[in-house]
């Protein structure tokens, strides 16, 4: 530089555009007349590394406050959950579950304006009770989103059906089926049992879905041992 009074500042940054790495080499100051002395500032190395759409600052000063820290918990976050696709019309969103985490978060997510929606897992529905693990997530399948102006015309009906003590799912089914359908809905789900139980009555597998329960009915999924017999 042609001023001898000014600070010269080398910024070396690498030339591939993808790279974020920039390297501040050293800031000189240099002061005329015969005494003129060097004097080297402290320098500072910076990488930031690009981890699931977020930059983490690694190494350098001590710059790094509650923001870095922020951004390293969520990469964290991130490797530890799974990532979860949700299609709904052709529109794709991503969210970042654990093992342990159950589908609520999707079901909210979509559920607005107090319309319900449904959700299938490889085509078979599946409650936004269940936990990734209960459901089998594999992360290679995508979790679609169905509407009711979606329906395809068949007059369906939404049932909660209590499969054991503490979990519970939740279907829609034609009203023309049978209730075997259901036996085989739940089966395919990982749900087995003997029974189907609605206010204390065991229901015929003959016999067609609408002609015993309406919308919104609560029936229980019971094995042998469980149920008695009263005369």
């Amino acid at each position: 530089m042609g001023d001898d009074s000014s600070d010269e500042i080398v910024l070396a940054r690498s030339a591939d555009d993808d790279s974020s790495e920039i390297c501040v080499v050293e800031v000189v100051r240099d002061t005329p007349g015969p005494g003129r002395a060097r004097r080297k500032r402290s320098t500072s190395v910076a990488r930031a590394r690009r981890a699931g759409g977020k930059q983490v600052l690694e190494e350098g000063s001590s710059d790094s406050g509650p923001r870095q820290k922020k951004l390293r918990n969520d990469v964290r976050h991130e490797k530890e959950a799974h990532r979860v696709t949700a299609v709904d019309q052709g529109a794709e969103k991503i969210f970042y579950l654990k093992s342990t985490d159950t589908l609520d978060s999707v079901y909210q997510a979509y559920c607005k304006g107090g319309l319900p929606v449904k959700m299938k897992y490889k085509s078979v529905p599946v409650s936004r009770h269940l936990t990734l693990e209960e459901m089998g997530f594999d992360g290679r399948h995508c979790i679609t989103i169905h509407r009711p102006d979606q329906a395809s015309g068949e007059s369906g009906i939404g049932l909660r059906i209590n499969v054991d003590g503490a979990r519970a799912v939740e279907a829609s089914f034609c009203r023309e089926a049978v209730i075997e359908k259901i036996f085989e809905k739940l089966s395919e789900m990982g749900f087995r049992g003997d029974f189907l139980v609605r206010n204390g009555v065991v229901l015929d597998r003959t016999a067609s879905i609408g002609s015993v329960m309406g919308a919104g009915d609560v029936i229980d999924l019971v094995s042998k041992d469980e149920v008695e017999y009263r005369g």
